[in-house]
């Protein structure tokens, strides 16, 4: 376990190549429908990624039935959105949610499945869009920092973290405690840790780390200044906080904000 020392004090104020599948045709009866698991698409030839029956593909010549195009995965917006599969693949061409039917909605021009776990204090309803695009940003920001050599605790650039909808549901409901509680720690009050909120969200991690901060009106960038400096300035535990970012260990981040209250998640299942 790797535990981010609480900012307590703080108020600051890979595109993946891949061996493609048999490009779509239209005896493919589940072709672009949601899905769970493989199992729900037809005959073995097709994939359930991003929630919707497909296959992989390097170029938009790779999907060929209907408004299919080729879907980075990589990218960080969709991986937000639906978790981020690692692989290129086929979707649906959509302009805006109406385009995508009842259960799927429109990310970067493609209809995919959102997921989202059922717990209490994780569906999209239950955070406004504001708080939405924060914790895109501070997720997009981790990313690029990892990327590059600009924190003070960074030595070489490594991949980037996954988005998981698990760790920001995780993520979302320890905001939402301390916002409730009135502390900004790790540990709450009544001892829950980042380990109890990730079971409630389903994910059960190898390895993990958290940290909260309190930055109402300020920017992710600013939060990645601060720690940075922390780092270079501090002997204690305050470094882990750099460290966590750029550590290699971890392959998946979740970030959840409330009310100028944020935490951020790492881990590895």
């Amino acid at each position: 376990m790797k535990l981010l020392l609480t900012l307590a004090f703080a108020t600051f104020a890979s595109l993946v190549p891949c061996a493609c599948g048999t490009p779509a045709t239209d005896s493919k009866t589940n072709w672009l429908v949601s899905c769970s698991i493989d199992d729900d698409c037809d005959d073995g030839t097709l994939q359930c990624l991003c929630g919707i029956c497909t296959s992989t593909c390097d170029s938009d010549d790779d999907c060929q039935q209907g408004n299919a195009i080729c879907v980075d995965a990589t990218e960080a917006s969709f991986q937000v959105q639906c978790g981020g599969t690692g692989q290129s693949f086929c979707a649906r061409e959509c302009d805006d949610d109406a385009d995508c039917g009842d259960t799927q909605e429109c990310v970067l021009g493609a209809c995919a499945e959102v997921e989202t776990p059922t717990a209490p204090g994780c569906a999209a309803t239950d955070i406004d869009e504001a708080s939405t695009a924060f914790e895109f940003e501070l997720f997009e920001v981790v990313n690029r920092a990892r990327g590059g050599t600009e924190l003070s605790c960074a030595s070489s650039p490594m991949a980037p973290l996954l988005f998981d909808a698990r760790l920001r549901c995780a993520a979302r409901l320890h905001a939402q405690d301390m916002v409730e509680d009135g502390y900004l720690d790790v540990t709450a009050p009544t001892g829950e840790t980042a380990m109890d909120w990730m079971a409630v969200a389903g994910f059960a991690p190898s390895v993990w780390g958290s940290s909260v901060a309190q930055s109402p009106g300020q920017t992710p960038e600013e939060f990645l200044d601060f720690i940075s400096d922390q780092y270079t300035n501090s002997t204690g535990d305050e470094r882990l906080n750099c460290l966590n970012v750029v550590d290699t260990e971890y392959s998946r981040l979740g970030v959840g904000y409330r009310d100028g209250v944020f935490s951020l998640m790492y881990a590895t299942e």
